[in-house]
């Protein structure tokens, strides 16, 4: 027959038991509310930014944006300017820089995937202009591609509208157009 002590000392084991099991599944639903990542949260935001890019102490890009949002947890982080953005971009060789203006950008830097869009105007630094509403930027090959309408007027007063959009080196010296129309100019000998 049990004792009183054995009794009382089952009901406290059992108690600590039960007391323990409630706290580990409380801490697990704790744990599972507070690592769940929210991913239309931005991780940063940054108001009237501006960025002086250099490499090897040269200026390669400066850019400025009245809002910068970083989303940084998730699967690809990437970082958007909701409000648009303005570029300046130097190479070396060039004499001036290259622009470029869009009403929102996203840039997914871990692909090299760049995007612009709404009113996006391309200038190299030749002087040639691009206007079109969506342009992407792939940095591993170094194209810009658009598959909506583009217009581009040439420092040779060359215009050319491509209505399904073109291909192009991201330095603009070389180009596809697809479904385009425009006169060219060309130098007679």
């Amino acid at each position: 027959m049990p004792t009183l002590n054995s009794i009382s000392l089952l009901k406290i084991g059992t108690l600590f038991l039960l007391g323990l099991l409630f706290v580990v599944s409380c801490d697990e639903n704790a744990e599972k509310t507070t690592t769940k990542k929210n991913v239309n949260q931005y991780s940063k935001r940054i108001y009237n930014a501006q960025f002086n890019i250099k490499d090897s102490g040269y200026q390669t890009i400066v850019l400025r944006s009245p809002l910068v949002e970083m989303y940084e947890f998730v699967d690809t982080p990437y970082t958007i300017f909701p409000k648009g953005f303005n570029l300046n971009f130097y190479k070396k060789d060039e004499k001036n820089p290259g622009f470029l203006r869009a009403s929102f950008a996203k840039i997914i830097e871990l692909k090299g995937w760049y995007e612009a869009k709404g009113n996006v105007i391309l200038i190299n630094p030749d002087g040639d202009t691009l206007k079109t509403q969506r342009l992407f930027w792939n940095k591993k090959t170094q194209l810009v591609i658009s598959r909506d309408t583009v217009f581009i007027l040439r420092k040779d007063s060359t215009k050319l509208t491509a209505i399904n959009g073109l291909e192009a080196t991201d330095d603009f010296k070389v180009f596809k157009l697809f479904n385009n129309k425009g006169p060219v100019y060309v130098k007679s000998k």
